[in-house]
């Protein structure tokens, strides 16, 4: 029982092949984001009162801190870039802003990502009236959830979704 040995011609064609492939994906990093850090947000009516605000981000995000706690008209929420594409981080300092989608008309009149703010960056979210707000980190990371009661409740949401 012998073994067939492989032309040499077929044995380069291999390799260069081989080569190639690893040329190819070598180098690959996270895929950018091109030029975007909002990519889109969501506000939809629960069935117990709550509107519920979805916002997505073009990579993972960290959800500091929030204000004001009490009923407002706008709504502050500081957040922390967890991992960007080294050829993105330039669009962490940009000014961003999105509409919400199937949204109640009058409800939020803005979402914009501010990336020039002096502390880092911060989501900022503006109300037709003073709201109560809950906010929530995406179990993905890359969204921000914000629950905002009827505007005639007593300020608190269920936080299950």
């Amino acid at each position: 029982m012998g073994f067939r040995v492989a032309s040499s011609g077929h044995q380069c064609r291999m390799v260069g092949l081989f080569i190639g492939f690893m040329l190819s994906t070598f180098g690959l990093e996270a895929q950018t984001v091109r030029n975007r850090v909002l990519e889109g947000a969501q506000l939809f009516s629960r069935d117990d009162g709550c509107l519920v605000l979805n916002v997505d981000f073009s990579f993972p995000v960290r959800y500091l801190r929030h204000f004001p706690l009490h009923a407002h008209d706008e709504l502050h929420i500081e957040l922390r870039p967890i991992r960007v594409n080294p050829g993105d981080r330039d669009v962490l300092i940009q000014r961003e802003a999105v509409f919400p989608e199937n949204g109640k008309s009058g409800v939020v009149e803005a979402v914009v990502y501010q990336g020039d703010s002096p502390n880092g960056p911060v989501l900022h979210l503006e109300f037709s009236g003073k709201r109560h707000a809950q906010v929530f980190q995406g179990s993905d990371f890359r969204s921000i959830t914000v629950l905002l009661p009827e505007a005639s409740s007593d300020g608190s949401c269920s936080s299950k979704m």
